[in-house]
């Protein structure tokens, strides 16, 4: 018993400092993401005024608003699971035992690790390909390897934060 809690002990303060980091990071382009959706939402108003108000709309916004999705997306999804704010249906799993259910999460969150590890890789690929052949949007001419790594970043977030997740379940598992 003495030694489970030492164990557990040793694990929370490899994790801890980890966890913190991952918290200010998460946070940080989560305001980011912010900061750009109320862009998003001006712009869209402003260019909604300019087309009924004086018929002189921006011919850019609609690629705008598309790139600054991106952003706006995969840094919501980036704090959705960091604050573990995802949707949980446990109808099935609540009736498990303790360990029950922290091996059915350890399963899960090896699965979405998995995923996680497949979009940044991905979205790695995709971008030194956009990089290399030079593709820019269509009227700003912006390159658009950029919002590739910014997906292939927050994969790469989400998947420490769920592999800090999958330990603590991997860890409630093994314990009696």
């Amino acid at each position: 018993m003495e030694k489970t809690v030492r164990s557990r002990i040793a694990i929370e303060k490899a994790i801890h400092p980890l966890e913190k980091t991952l918290s200010n990071i998460s946070r940080a382009i989560s305001w980011f993401g912010g900061l750009i959706l109320v862009g998003i939402i001006a712009l869209i108003v402003i260019d909604v005024t300019l087309r009924y108000v004086f018929n002189r709309p921006f011919s850019f916004t609609i690629e705008v608003v598309e790139l600054a999705l991106v952003v706006a997306v995969f840094s919501s999804i980036l704090l959705c699971t960091f604050s573990r704010g995802h949707l949980v249906i446990d109808v099935l799993v609540a009736r498990f035992s303790k360990r029950g259910q922290a091996i059915t999460n350890a399963i899960m969150h090896f699965l979405c690790i998995g995923v996680c590890v497949i979009i940044a890789w991905r979205s790695i690929v995709y971008a030194i390909y956009l990089s290399e052949i030079g593709n820019v949007s269509t009227l700003l001419k912006m390159p658009l390897y950029p919002f590739a790594l910014f997906i292939a970043l927050c994969s790469c977030l989400m998947t420490l934060i769920l592999l800090v997740d999958f330990f603590r379940y991997v860890f409630e598992g093994r314990q009696k």
